[in-house]
């Protein structure tokens, strides 16, 4: 992420994304979008209307996250174009430049899809999984999960001991904020046990980078 950005100093900012040349190509190549500061908001409004940076002890919040975000809508051809969803796969591939491999929750022995995502966390490499669609709306309801929506998978844990280990993957909501549990936090990073996670969650994305 850091090497992915380049502040102008004259007002704009390079921003890099990784892209291939078609769908069976191989490697990745180099794209590097030029943006400027100026970044959407409601009329009235302080803040960014979309990505928000975290607060800083200066006050204000950092720009990166929303700077990366208006240089993957001119990326992609445009706020609209990105904003009524897609694929996660294809926002990790142009973040990272790592091939994503994909799996489904429905399919995967619930062993081969622990080992996974237990190797991928221990690798650092990032993961995203996604919720099932509206059709499945009833499974979320007071749940403060979201169908058709895209988390970040942050790692896996073991809780317990002996016969009452149980396994967890650690997640984050992405609006960094509305999770599920009451840890009073409201940073949108929970835990679900893995049953819970195959039972919400329909797909894994596991960024390579290895």
């Amino acid at each position: 992420i850091k090497q992915g950005i380049v502040d102008n100093k004259d007002g704009t900012y390079k921003v890099r994304f990784f892209k291939k040349a078609d769908w069976w190509a191989e490697n990745y190549s180099e794209e590097w979008v030029t943006i400027d500061g100026d970044l959407p908001a409601m009329k009235g409004a302080t803040e960014t209307r979309y990505a928000k940076g975290q607060k800083t002890k200066k006050g204000g919040r950092e720009m990166w996250p929303s700077l990366f975000e208006k240089a993957f809508a001119e990326f992609k051809g445009g706020y609209d174009k990105m904003g009524e969803g897609g694929s996660s796969a294809e926002a990790l591939e142009a973040l990272s430049g790592g091939k994503v491999s994909y799996m489904t929750t429905a399919t995967t022995p619930k062993d081969t899809l622990w080992a996974r995502l237990e190797k991928a966390s221990k690798a650092k490499d990032p993961m995203s999984a996604g919720t099932y669609g509206k059709d499945r709306d009833s499974l979320y309801e007071g749940t403060r999960l979201y169908a058709w929506h895209a988390y970040t998978i942050l790692g896996t844990k073991m809780r317990g001991r002996g016969k009452k280990k149980e396994r967890y993957v650690v997640m984050r909501n992405p609006w960094g904020q509305t999770e599920p549990g009451s840890d009073g936090k409201d940073d949108g990073i929970f835990e679900l046990t893995l049953d819970n996670f195959i039972k919400f969650y329909q797909n894994v994305n596991i960024s390579n980078l290895q």
